[in-house]
């Protein structure tokens, strides 16, 4: 029995040979016989497949045919024959390897084109059997929007795919009419004819997003890109358009990883081969950060396309500073030289608006300690909000020890973007600060010689950027305490003229270059081992210990196991965050799902606002069993932790106070050993690598013993770790007394 290719093929439109030949392998290994019909001359006709066929079919016995399999690289005869001769054959491959700028072919039936191209929105209508294979999908043809448009992807799938499936095809003549003419495509010795009226409205494409195209989708990830390409090509409303790919990137996310990983290659090649804009290719990038695959790889991709990209440098500050966004609530992993690189951007940005924002600090000589100090944030919001807590805490208590200090707060909000820096999708934003500002003017009440200046980012960056320098420089301080603003494009400016304290609130070195002394609240072995992991100059920091923090707050309920959804038996493993979904990730999941398994009476509580979508996908029989019990923001942590056994600390940085609120509350902590606040509290000598997580938290389930003995023991480190915000007030006016004796 025989298994022929008849291969139609039109060297014109071949780029390259090897292409076509590997495909012949494909079919020679599984045991076809590939017979070839060039067309060079460009003078085959639709309605010759028929003959052709007889004429390959007439070296054989019909009895010795078991399959007959059509090959064409001429793509408006394929796509034809696949619908007027669907009955002739068993298969049709689309042989993808040709120049779609090449005009062939022209001289057709006037159906060819009404058949094969995009205008055709009958094809739901007809009766078709099998898939039109296909060896590659030609991202850059527009072969995608014909792919998409009224759900022809239903009859095509990659040649990866192909299978040998004996279709029940009885042979039909198709009669098809079209604007009052009828195009009869005869087959001899064949009498069922089937006459079908093409739709001559010439509906305009549409892309339905139905149960239908994701299942496709899930089987033909190849599929993806084109979709993702076409979709944003589209002369819509770009905003729109983002938001159609987002959802369809979280539906993607759901695909096993290495699916994933292979649509991103694919995105990737497009974006370094096509010439879209640069805003296109961050917009793409800026998408993908959903796809959970790619968390360890994003990073790097997308710093690279900035820092190569010297055209639209007034992009880069909000795509860059949007990047720490993805990190911290996306789970996006920072790379070695992430610090190196955010520095050279920020530098590279400071030059661009440089010439009309450079002023002369007033350089008459300075002598004596500080009078007047410049605080800079990033953001000042709600009381909640840690780093605001802070900020607002510490400018209190520097007035309470030094009355006669004049301190200005500026607000940087640089979560808040400029107008000409909008229309990326999926960037973070944040509300104005300033929409907060009764809450700043009640927490800093009653003293004097405070004030809050708020940015205002209605005008260009430019503009903005010299009204911010303006007004420290108009304000004269002595010295700038810098506290979670290393991107503060205003900061990196008056750091040249004005010394600078730099307050690292995480283990991770600052991204700011130009600071004249670096605290933190740990101790200088991690801050020079830290420093050594991002490959940054130690000798360029100076560092100071500076213990910053608030004391914790007294228990204010008193909630009973009942009140959470925990029983008096259970075992209760806590963990609490305000970015629980950019914190948590799979390895997390897993661990915690594993300890569920192996003990029936284990219940998990979080708390922190978030989604959970990742949790409730992961742990659907966990979730809908009560054993995971989520809970919103919760203003009394300690209350609850005191009816806890365990806390667990999911892979991440933060949570310093909130783990010394369980510490405090004598609970065991499983945490890591890479650096973190929580980390850092409990000691390198309760830090467990991952491996070795759900190890330590069965030790502590099954050893009652050991969690009290370490429950006493975080007690009194939480203690000795609290450092009172007078005595952080008074340390670090002497930091800044240090800075402020510096020779700039």
């Amino acid at each position: 029995m025989k298994k022929i290719v008849i291969s139609i093929i039109s060297n014109v439109l071949v780029k390259d040979e090897v292409v076509i030949q590997e495909t012949y392998n494909f079919f020679s290994d599984e045991g076809y016989v590939i017979e070839q019909f060039l067309d060079n001359e460009q003078q085959i006709q639709v309605d010759q497949l028929p003959l052709i066929i007889d004429q390959i079919k007439s070296k054989y016995s019909e009895q010795d045919l078991l399959r007959v399999i059509v090959i064409s690289n001429i793509r408006p005869l394929i796509l034809s024959w696949f619908r007027c001769y669907n009955t002739i054959a068993d298969d049709f491959v689309f042989l993808v390897n040709s120049d779609e700028s090449i005009r062939v072919y022209e001289n057709q039936l006037p159906i060819v084109n009404y058949l094969s191209e995009y205008s055709d929105n009958s094809i739901s209508e007809e009766k078709l059997i099998g898939k039109i294979y296909i060896n590659d999908f030609p991202i850059e043809s527009g072969f995608g929007f014909y792919l998409f448009s009224f759900a022809r992807y239903n009859y095509f799938q990659g040649l990866e795919h192909f299978e040998e499936r004996r279709h029940q095809k009885n042979i039909i003549q198709k009669n098809y009419v079209y604007k009052n003419n009828e195009y009869f495509f005869f087959m001899k010795g064949i009498k069922e004819r089937l006459d079908i009226k093409l739709d001559e409205s010439h509906t305009k494409p549409f892309l339905n997003i139905n149960k239908k195209l994701i299942a496709l989708l899930e089987e033909n990830p190849e599929f993806m890109i084109h979709l993702f390409v076409e979709i944003s090509n589209l002369d819509e409303r770009k905003a729109f358009i983002y938001d159609l790919l987002m959802k369809l990137i979280e539906v993607y996310s759901s695909f096993t990883p290495d699916k994933q990983i292979n649509f991103y290659s694919m995105v990737k090649k497009y974006i370094k081969k096509s010439k879209i804009a640069f805003v296109d290719k961050m917009s793409f990038y800026n998408i993908l950060v959903k796809l959970e695959a790619t968390k360890d790889i994003i990073l790097q991709d997308i710093i690279s396309e900035i820092k190569q990209d010297k055209e639209n440098i007034k992009y880069h500050y909000p795509l860059i500073t949007n990047s720490l966004f993805y990190v911290s609530k996306e789970r996006v992993e920072i790379y070695p030289e992430v610090i190196n690189d955010r520095m050279d951007i920020l530098e590279r940005v400071l030059n661009y608006y440089n010439p009309k924002t450079v002023m002369k600090y007033n350089s008459k000589l300075k002598t004596g300690r500080v009078k007047k100090i410049a605080i800079i944030t990033s953001q000042l919001l709600d009381i909640k909000h840690s780093p605001t807590l802070l900020a607002l805490t510490v400018t209190k208590y520097l007035k309470k020890i030094d009355p006669s200090l004049e301190i200005k707060i500026y607000v940087d909000d640089m979560y808040i973007y400029c107008k000409e820096e909008l229309g990326f999708p999926h960037m973070y934003t944040s509300i104005n600060s300033y929409k907060v500002k009764q809450t700043h003017d009640e927490f800093l009440s009653g003293i004097e010689g405070i004030e809050v200046v708020y940015t205002n980012k209605s005008d260009t960056r430019k503009k903005t950027l010299q009204n911010e320098v303006s007004e420290v420089i108009d304000f004269n301080p002595d010295v700038i305490y810098l506290m979670g603003a290393d991107f503060s494009l205003r900061a990196w400016e008056l750091s040249k003229q004005i010394p600078t304290v730099v307050m690292n609130m995480t283990p991770e070195p600052s991204n700011f270059k130009y600071g004249h002394i670096y605290t933190a609240k740990h101790d200088v072995r991690l801050f020079e081992s830290q420093l050594r992991k991002f490959n940054i100059k130690q000798n360029d920091r100076i560092f100071k210990k500076v213990i910053h923090g608030n004391v914790l707050p007294p228990l204010k309920k008193d909630y009973k196991r009942s009140d959470l959804g925990v029983g008096k038996n259970d075992f209760v493993i806590v963990t609490a965050g305000n970015r629980l979904d950019g914190d948590i990730d799979i390895d997390f999941i897993n661990i915690i799902k594993a300890f569920l398994n192996k003990f029936c009476n284990v219940k998990w509580i979080l708390i922190g606002n978030g989604n959970h979508k990742l949790i409730k996908r992961e742990l659907v029989n966990e979730v809908n069993s009560r054993r995971i019990i989520f809970r919103s923001y919760e203003e009394d942590l300690q209350s609850i932790f005191k009816l806890c056994d365990l806390y667990v600390n999911p892979f991440c940085e933060g949570n310093g106070r909130i783990g010394r609120m369980a510490m405090n509350m004598y609970l065991p902590i499983v945490s890591h050993t890479s650096a973190s606040d929580i980390s850092d509290n409990i000691g390198s000598e309760y830090q467990v690598d991952k491996d070795k997580y759900l190890l330590k938290m069965i030790y502590y389930y099954e050893n009652e013993n050991a969690r009290e003995s370490v429950g006493k023991t975080m007690k009194e480190k939480a203690q000795a770790n609290v450092k009172h915000p007078l005595n952080w007030a008074k340390h670090l006016i002497t930091v800044l007394n240090t800075a402020f004796g510096t020779k700039l």
